[in-house]
């Protein structure tokens, strides 16, 4: 059980084994950031240990032995009532003597465990040692009982017996210590929370007045706070969601001791959340002064080690976690500041002080009132058990992206070709250099741990297994599943746990590699494929060899949603492109959570956006070619109306690149995004654009980085042209997903294409009107946008607001206007 400290009746309750662990440094307790199959495996490896233990004392003592005998300790500690209980791995009575025995698995190969100094194990040592104070309070003389340790290497079986000194003084200092800062710890926790609850009045608004509506959609907010119900808010941009939602959520979370955690799809969009938390903090006065706010990466981001193998053996940054008394003193620094830490600044000091920065930031986080985070932050692990309920006020930023994004996390899958080329270099290395290779990897040399004693060979025999079983898998589907997949997993989980172990006994080590990432995807889709429900089923990807993968397929993650949305009660899932407002409702999970819905319009002037739709062209994947001029011809004479700084939109490269040719008669510079482009010259594009002194017309894709990315105000974005829907390509992918909803739901094409293609349109449409002060035309070329089904997917024009109104009895109201003389409509 957890350890239970009360501080109103000072006692302290947990088992032996639970209080060592408090007292155990973080990056102490494993080999590394490895998937739970390798968790289970050391697990599994260390239960061998103990069952061959216990079979051999049985044998060699008889009756005189015996195995996990329950003890209870009880101390008055520093005024704290201390209860512990636990179960010693072994006990021997024989000739007046009580012979405990704690066993122990460790990674260190023989020779390595019997250099080891007795100050590596002294967390071993001082759980032994309770385990003596037990017996001794038990009524045995201290002069009876003999203490031993015992070390068992995974590595080769070799075995370290060490005589263990009682020490009663220097173990009730150690157990003392160690309540003490539990007790520390809980009355800062205590003292933060009070602070939390006595200042939660204190947070205000920090304009002078709301914008148009803000005032609606925050009452929303805070009904659904209230009353501990999901909202789902739609709120086009300029609002001013982010503080909309900031001010209750805040209010509410500190009125219960809580923090909120603010949770986005991009690192540009926390920037605005940090800005957003301090314009609170300095309108709220002294009683906001100590609030304190902190942004996250990711641990590959935080990681000057580079090679994110989290153990004090190997990163020195976490050698000072050890005492915990810097860490403590760092944090305890930047609490009592208040406002709000970035991830750079905790990198800088933990790099300065030689302290890991990502686990400063995660003790910072861990007492902070707003924790500004990725999704993963909440969402990462969707099959692993839910969290305790109700532990933080939770809002979901661009909301519209996380029932993709867990789904992709639901969906592992492994290329063919990395398999292969995994085999190749193991093939390529064993052969140049065997020693060497072997000496890097960790694997298939004598008397490693797990792939030696399965009798398995190599590494290179794993891979050439992994080979087979993906092509019978590409073959047909269903071998991805069962048969060999529990066993190649095991075996995967084996490698990986003994390349962190290598990478422990040498001190160093390499960043992942193709190799790391075959093993890790192999286990992943084993455990994917574990869960039994219709909504997971395996799956060949790609059509052609060179892109060819075996994995599993997440159909629908709602469920999994919704589970994590009830456990939390209190998630504010918010974006400008949630329509229709119902679709979302039920792919986020919140149908079935009572959730208050609110659709705002928008709070800028109707007359300053005019959204065209051009039926006569059409955009069909078949007809497409024979309109590219028309197309060309219709942008260019639209943008002459009104010459400004245009962006174009297609579905795909091949349909933008058909119709470029026909845009060349543009007034002004042509722009156009390349396929693959890499993030430096999307960024220079971006920047051309931006600088452009005159007219100038950026081409690109719907849907990409630059349809979401992209935010000119005022006459540095005059207008958009959207090309028909961007509907997903056909393939076997997402013919799945639709055939799965036919089946469910009768709505599968709605599902797989609809609606991910028309939210792209909605999107890139969203560029435009960035401000109150912004004028600008949206228009949407192709007959589709005119007929159902796809003009129902766009956003209404009406200016009600629906607040609270359940998701199914949304009403419709009027859509945009169809026009055929794009000019007509822009000289209007």
């Amino acid at each position: 059980m957890p350890v239970l400290l009360d501080l109103h009746r000072s006692s302290l309750r947990a088992s032996i084994t639970d209080l060592v662990a408090e007292a155990r440094a973080r990056g102490r307790g494993g080999v590394g950031p490895l998937p739970g199959a390798v968790a289970r495996l050391r697990a599994h490896l260390g239960q061998r240990v103990h069952v061959a233990y216990r079979r051999e004392a049985e044998h060699r003592y008889g009756s005189a032995f015996a195995a996990e005998m329950a003890v209870e300790l009880r101390r008055d500690v520093d005024g704290v009532a201390v209860r512990l209980h636990g179960r010693v791995d072994g006990v021997r009575r024989a000739g007046g003597l009580v012979w405990l025995d704690e066993v122990k698995s460790v990674s260190l190969p023989g020779a390595d465990l019997r250099r080891a100094e007795a100050s590596e194990f002294a967390l071993h040592l001082f759980q032994l040692r309770l385990y003596g104070l037990a017996l001794l309070d038990a009524g045995h003389p201290a002069s009876a009982l003999r203490l031993r340790l015992m070390l068992v290497s995974l590595a080769d079986g070799a075995r370290r017996e060490c005589a263990v000194a009682l020490d009663v003084d220097g173990t009730m200092r150690r157990l003392s210590g160690v309540v003490r800062t539990l007790v520390a710890g809980a009355r800062r926790r205590r003292q933060r929370h009070t602070m939390r609850r006595e200042s939660a009045d204190a947070v205000v608004f920090p304009f002078a007045q709301p914008r148009v509506h803000q005032d609606a959609f925050m009452a929303a907010v805070r009904r659904g706070l209230g009353e501990a119900r999901p909202v789902l808010a739609m709120a086009p941009t300029g609002l001013g969601k982010t503080i909309g939602a900031l001010v209750p959520a805040l209010g509410d979370a500190l009125s219960r001791g809580l923090p909120v955690e603010f949770l986005t799809a991009k690192r540009t969009q926390r920037t605005h959340v940090a800005r957003a938390f301090e314009r609170i903090r300095q309108a709220s006065g002294e009683r906001g002064r100590q609030w304190l706010a902190v942004t996250l990466r990711a641990k590959a981001d935080m990681c000057p080690a580079a090679h994110l193998v989290c153990h004090a053996d190997v990163c020195p940054y976490l050698e000072g976690f050890a005492s915990r008394r810097e860490p403590a003193a760092v944090v305890a620094t930047w609490a009592k500041r208040g406002g709000h830490l970035d991830a750079a600044e905790i990198y800088r000091v933990g790099v300065a002080r030689r302290l890991c920065p990502f686990e400063l930031a995660l003790d910072v986080a861990a007492i902070a009132e707003l924790v500004i985070a990725d999704f993963n932050y909440r969402y990462s692990e969707l099959l692993a058990h839910v969290p305790e309920p109700g532990q933080a006020v939770v809002v979901v930023d661009e909301a519209h992206n996380l029932a993709e994004r867990a789904r992709e996390q639901l969906s592992p899958r492994l290329l063919l070709a990395d398999i292969k080329r995994a085999l190749a270099r193991v093939r390529a290395r064993a052969e140049t250099a065997p020693s060497r290779y072997a000496a890097q990897l960790g694997l298939g040399w004598p008397g490693s741990p797990s792939m030696a004693q399965r009798g398995q060979g190599s590494l290179r025999v794993l891979l050439e297994d992994l080979v087979t079983w993906a092509e019978a898998g590409a073959r047909e589907s269903a071998a991805v599943v069962g048969g060999q997949l529990p066993d190649l997993a095991r075996r995967c989980a084996a490698a990986l746990f003994e390349l962190a172990w290598q990478a422990r006994r040498r001190g160093t080590a390499r960043r992942p590699d193709v190799v790391h990432d075959v093993l890790r995807a192999v286990v992943r889709v084993a455990e994917v494929a574990a869960v039994a429900t219709p909504q997971l089923e395996p799956h060949v990807y790609g059509e052609r060899d060179s892109d060819r993968a075996v994995g599993m397929i997440c159909l629908d993650p709602a469920g999994w949603l919704r589970a994590r949305h009830r456990a939390l009660r209190r998630v504010i899932a918010m974006s400008a492109t949630l329509f229709p407002l119902l679709h979302h409702c039920r792919r986020l999970g919140l149908d079935a959570l009572a959730p208050v819905c609110i659709e705002t319009p928008s709070s800028f002037p109707r007359a300053h956006r005019q959204i065209v739709i051009v039926p006569g062209i059409d955009t069909r994947y078949r007809r497409r070619a024979e309109h590219h001029r028309r197309i060309g011809d219709l942008i260019c004479s639209a943008a002459a109306v009104r010459p400004g700084k245009y962006v174009a939109f297609f579905p795909s490269f091949a349909f933008l690149n058909g119709a470029l040719a026909h845009l060349r008669r543009f007034s002004g510079e042509v722009l156009h995004q390349a396929a693959l482009a890499p993030l430096a010259e999307r960024e220079r594009l971006l920047a051309t654009f931006r600088d452009h002194r005159g007219a100038a017309l950026l081409v690109a894709v719907t849907g990409g980085a630059l349809a979401e990315g992209l935010d000119f105000p005022g006459e540095d974005l005059v207008g958009a042209f959207i090309v028909g829907p961007a509907l997903p390509p056909v393939d076997s992918e997402r013919e799945r997903i639709s055939a799965y909803f036919q089946r469910r739901s009768g709505d599968g094409f709605a599902q797989a294409y609809l609606h991910p293609g028309m939210q792209r349109v909605v999107q890139a449409a969203g560029r435009v009107i960035r401000t109150s002060r912004d004028r600008g035309i949206i228009v949407l070329i192709g007959q589709r946008f005119a007929r159902a089904p796809y003009a129902t997917c766009l956003p209404r024009r009406s200016e009600r607001i629906e607040d609270g109104a359940p998701c199914d009895q949304r009403r419709r109201a009027r859509r945009p206007s169809v026009g055929t003389s794009v000019a007509d409509r822009t000289k209007a």
